[in-house]
C-alpha cells in the first residue's frame, strides 16, 4: 500500500483511501475494470424489440390490408398494391420477431 500526495492539499494519503482525511478531496479513482455481460442484458431487449416490431408490423399491415378492400372496387390496381404492402408488412413482422428471438 503506497502513499501518494493529495492533489488538492499535498498531504500524504494512502492510495486506497477514498478521500483525503485532511481536506476531503476524492483520492480513490473509480475502477475501469468493470465487466458487464451485454449478452445477458441484450436478450430481454431483443425479445422486447422482436415483439414490438411484430405487433407494429401486424397492426400496420392489417390496416393496409383492410384499407385495400375500400379501393379494390374503385381502383383495383391501388387496392391490390395496398393489399400486397399489408401482407408484406405482416410477413416482415413475423420475420423480425423470429430473427430477434432466435439470438
Amino acid at each position: 500500500m503506497a502513499l501518494i500526495n493529495c492533489p488538492e492539499c499535498g498531504h500524504q494519503v494512502s492510495e486506497q483511501a477514498p478521500t483525503c482525511p485532511s481536506c476531503g478531496h476524492p483520492i480513490l479513482q473509480p475502477s475501469s475494470n468493470v465487466n458487464v455481460n451485454f449478452n445477458d442484458i441484450s436478450k430481454p431487449i431483443k425479445t422486447f424489440l422482436g415483439g414490438a416490431a411484430y405487433i407494429y408490423c401486424l397492426i400496420i399491415g392489417t390496416i393496409f390490408s383492410l384499407g385495400s378492400l375500400m379501393y379494390i372496387t374503385m381502383l383495383p390496381s391501388l387496392g391490390i398494391f395496398q393489399l400486397l404492402i399489408g401482407i408484406g408488412l405482416i410477413s416482415l413482422g413475423i420475420y423480425l420477431k423470429n430473427k430477434l428471438n432466435q439470438n
